[in-house]
């Protein structure tokens, strides 16, 4: 079944609010506790809440994550950097001709310029 506008405008505010609802974590410092920041496709969730400073970014590009990581480092005090990556990535099923198509038809030839400024990943290796 399709989700609609509204599921998906209302649906990560009501997550929100259950999250918070029972979050007992407000007691922790806002830098990482293990002084290490991770950039990952998917969140690993075999780390502890807040253990490291995290950065989720499809294909866990370092380059996609590098804001992240200079202020993880520079502000936050973090010391060293976990670059996590797997085989099979959905992020590089597809070439930039492919996003460029897909948006250009659903939203205009405005929105495939302003994503053609763009940097993409698809062509990066896991290997």
């Amino acid at each position: 079944m399709p989700v609609t506008n509204e599921e998906i405008a209302t649906r990560p505010v009501a997550a929100s609010a259950s999250y918070y609802s029972t979050f007992d974590k407000g007691y922790l410092a806002l830098s990482p506790a293990k002084k290490y920041i991770s950039s990952s496709s998917a969140w690993t969730r075999e780390w502890t809440l807040l253990e490291p400073s995290g950065s989720k970014q499809a294909g866990a590009s370092s380059k996609d994550a590098l804001r992240s990581i200079v202020i993880s480092q520079q502000l936050l005090a973090t010391e060293a950097i976990v670059i996590v990556k797997h085989t099979g990535c959905g992020m590089l099923t597809f070439e930039n001709e492919d996003a460029y198509g897909v948006v250009e038809r659903n939203l205009g030839a405005e929105a495939r310029r302003e994503l053609e400024e763009k940097s993409w990943i698809s062509s990066l290796s896991l290997s």
